[in-house]
């Protein structure tokens, strides 16, 4: 993008405020974002936002170590049990819709187990709600893999929860994909 994605302006407000905006009125129960310790507006902005901004002295090197990251800081703050969930949730997802976020909770509370995911049409997307006990399963990803490497290791106890909407497949990768998403929002 050639600057800082998560502070562009999106309609009234910043990529990361719609997103946390969206995580705050789903009900989740906290938020934890990574932060380069050298990107003040970005931790600024987080906090602004109720955010947890987990502040790391580098750059990670996939996200494989940037979720476990914010794992740790949940552990070290919040002592999850084995029937809570995490939710994962790129930040470059600004269309978040908190209704979805909420469906999937709703879907992992009534059995607190596996992986709830978004799909449409049998397509996947974002964020997911995975059990508490997976997050130990994070380590064992392998170098060249990603997070979705445990929705692979763990086919057997997915549950997909059909949605109506695009938008959880909206990310915001490249200068089109803004341009595409400030017209869509008003900016």
């Amino acid at each position: 993008m050639g600057r800082p994605k998560l502070m562009l302006p999106l309609g009234e407000t910043t990529v990361i405020a719609r997103v946390l905006q969206a995580l705050a009125a789903s009900g989740v129960a906290a938020t934890y974002v990574l932060v380069r310790a050298d990107d003040q507006a970005l931790i600024d902005e987080v906090q602004k936002h109720s955010g947890r901004a987990v502040i790391t002295p580098e750059a990670t090197r996939d996200m494989r170590q940037s979720v476990q990251k914010l794992l740790d800081a949940i552990v070290d703050e919040s002592f999850p049990q084995e029937t809570d969930g995490w939710l994962l949730c790129p930040a470059d997802h600004p269309l978040l819709d908190s209704e979805i976020v909420s469906a999937l909770l709703r879907e992992f509370a009534a059995n607190p187990t596996g992986i709830v995911v978004p799909s449409r049409h049998g397509r996947r997307g974002h964020p997911t709600v995975f059990s508490w006990p997976l997050a130990r399963e994070v380590e064992r990803i392998p170098a060249d893999q990603g997070v979705n490497w445990l929705l692979r290791q763990f086919s057997g106890h997915v549950r997909q929860v059909d949605v109506d909407s695009t938008d959880i497949f909206v990310d915001l990768d490249t200068p089109d994909d803004y341009e595409r998403l400030k017209k869509r929002c008003g900016s």
